[in-house]
């Protein structure tokens, strides 16, 4: 998903929500949500980046971006 400055996945083999600026990420990108099992589905909504953890019935997580 991009939304202006930044793209933001979900990384499923890590079971993290990543953050990069579309620019060019300088090192490694930055992890907003991690310990996830099956993460998914990445939006973004305001102050806000949701993404769903398939495993567990699909519960979303909120973080800030």
């Amino acid at each position: 998903m991009i939304d202006g400055a930044d793209a933001y996945w979900a990384d499923r083999g890590g079971g993290t929500v990543m953050r990069c600026p579309t620019a060019g990420c300088p090192g490694y990108p930055e992890v907003l949500a991690e310990g996830l099992t099956r993460p998914a589905a990445v939006a973004v909504q305001g102050a806000c980046v949701y993404a769903i953890d398939e495993a567990g019935g699909g519960r979303v997580v909120r973080v800030a971006r």
